[in-house]
C-alpha cells in the first residue's frame, strides 16, 4: 500500500487513508502479507527496507504494488512505460467484489 510515508514517518490525511485501507484489508484476509503506508523503494529494495521498516515482512520484497489513488497510479504507470519501453498491459482487476 504505497505512500509518500513508511511506516509511522509520515502524517496527514493521504497516509491516514492508506494506513486505513491496510488494516481493512489486515482485518478481511489475514492470510495475505500487506504492508502499508510504505513508500516504493522501500517496498521494493531489501537494503532500504531493512533501515527503513526492518521488523516488516513485505518491505523489500512487494511484489504487488498498490497506489492510493488513480492520479499517483497513472503517472507512474506512464512514466514507467515510456522510460523502459515496456508494453502496458491492463488495467487488471482480479478478485473484486461490489
Amino acid at each position: 500500500m504505497l505512500s509518500y510515508s513508511s511506516g509511522e514517518s509520515g502524517s496527514g490525511s493521504d497516509v491516514d487513508r492508506v494506513r486505513e485501507a491496510t488494516e481493512i484489508i489486515k482485518s478481511r484476509r489475514p492470510d495475505i502479507p500487506v504492508e502499508g503506508p510504505i513508500q516504493y523503494d522501500a517496498a521494493v529494495s531489501v537494503e532500504v527496507a531493512t533501515k527503513k521498516m526492518p521488523d516488516s515482512d513485505v518491505a523489500g520484497k512487494a511484489n504487488v504494488l498498490i497506489f492510493p489513488d488513480l492520479n499517483t497510479g497513472n503517472n507512474t504507470y506512464k512514466a514507467v512505460q515510456r522510460e523502459s519501453n515496456a508494453i502496458a498491459i491492463g488495467p487488471v482487476l482480479q478478485g473484486l467484489r461490489k
